[in-house]
């Protein structure tokens, strides 16, 4: 059986991958990572640019 997670919710699991990913990799280029999250997490157009806007500083 499949369970529908809420899309707020995978954007919170994004948030955390991608946190835990610039510790683990802190040379990485924030836009590789991004990158990553979006296809890893199958977020929407919107959602990367969000998270774009909210974490490349």
């Amino acid at each position: 059986m499949t369970t529908i997670v809420p899309r707020n919710e995978i954007v919170k699991r994004a948030v955390r991958w991608i946190s835990e990913e610039r510790v683990a990799r802190p040379r990485e280029n924030i836009s590789t990572i991004l990158d990553e999250a979006g296809l890893r997490f199958d977020l929407s157009p919107t959602e990367e640019a969000w998270l774009r806007q909210m974490l490349a500083h």
